[in-house]
């Protein structure tokens, strides 16, 4: 789904401000209304007219309660629209003493965790708090159907502080789900840990086993995108820059044009394929993507510059490698100054 298509969805659901007539429960392939009566983390049950129906958690998108305020689904879709900020105003505006459902209270409750972790890991808020807020969650509500969300959620905060054990645990537990694109969720997290651990060998054989699998699906194919960066990564770490190249073009090629952050990532990793070749001049056009127009993820538009720091210094460009310096010291005195670097 394209931006623009995301912020005209979320604006027109804003616009609806009635309340629903039922829970409603919303799954890949249609939705279930009802009365969610139970949950637990692998499955969500409703009432029907004196039956159930129980719904596996993999196959949920959302879930919408019939009291629940109409901040609270302007907040859900914001975050579906990947508009954190929205969402946190939001949710900020909700008068939680006015309600009694206990559903509704830890959804507001892990959309706000989810809202400020995602901001975080951009480098708008504080990590260390962001993380705080998503494990009281989980020792909170141990059952809520959002649990393995709010795990993967806490992996990738503690992986971005460096506490790469403290990560692992959180992604086994990811891991032990029942379902595929759980366990290949977990095992690209995994290889992560293991590359930026410098043990690309080992993180190889994670990433391998996401792109082998055979199971169809959006998530599943998001999760194989950023197994191939990271084979790649593996592959420049191993000495074998040219076995990386066609790994990242073919990201690249076959990325929704509004996949900023996934294209940013491929690019960079397509320009320091081509620096550790030789190849200097194609290495400084990735890079420059990057740059100029992927430069979302700060950590990925700081690595950039560093590299084109050095791609500019070999071509003997001084003044561009003074003016990467620069914006390199700049980007670094902003994430430095952030809350998290406290």
């Amino acid at each position: 789904m394209s931006t623009l298509t995301r912020i005209a969805t979320f604006v027109l659901t804003v616009q609806v401000v009635g309340m629903t007539v039922a829970d409603i429960v919303k799954t890949v392939d249609g939705k279930v209304e009802g009365r969610v009566s139970a949950m637990t983390p692998l499955e969500v049950t409703v009432s029907q007219d004196g039956s159930s129906k129980t719904i596996p958690v993999n196959q949920i998108e959302w879930i919408s309660f019939e009291e629940e305020p109409a901040l609270l689904r302007r907040a859900r879709d914001a975050v579906a629209a990947e508009l954190y900020e929205e969402a946190s105003k939001a949710l900020e505006n909700i008068k939680t003493d006015e309600i009694e459902r206990a559903e509704v209270l830890q959804d507001i409750e892990f959309y706000a965790a989810l809202s400020d972790a995602k901001l975080a890991l951009r480098g708008d808020l504080d990590i260390r708090e962001a993380g705080k807020r998503m494990r009281a969650f989980l020792t909170n509500h141990a059952n809520n159907y959002h649990h393995l969300e709010a795990c993967a959620v806490v992996g990738d905060l503690l992986a971005a502080l460096g506490q790469y054990a403290g990560a692992r645990e959180y992604y086994e537990r990811v891991g032990k789900a029942p379902w595929p694109e759980y366990k290949l969720r977990a095992s690209a997290a995994m290889g992560q840990l293991l590359l930026a651990e410098k043990k690309p060998q080992e993180a190889l054989k994670f990433f391998q086993h996401v792109i082998d699998a055979k199971v169809a699906g959006k998530r599943v194919a998001a999760q194989q995108s950023l197994a191939f960066i990271g084979k790649a990564r593996c592959l420049i770490q191993l000495g074998k820059p040219d076995e990386a190249l066609p790994l990242a073009n073919d990201v690249i090629a076959k990325a929704d044009s509004e996949d900023t952050d996934l294209l940013g990532q491929a690019f960079l990793v397509l320009g320091i394929a081509h620096q550790k070749a030789g190849r200097l001049e194609d290495a400084m056009f990735a890079l420059l993507r990057v740059d100029t127009m992927y430069f979302q993820n700060r950590d990925a538009h700081a690595e950039a510059l560093a590299h084109l720091v050095e791609v500019f210094t070999a071509l003997k460009k001084e003044d561009r490698a003074r003016d990467a310096r620069r914006a390199l010291e700049d980007l670094t005195g902003e994430m430095q100054s952030a809350p998290d670097a406290q």
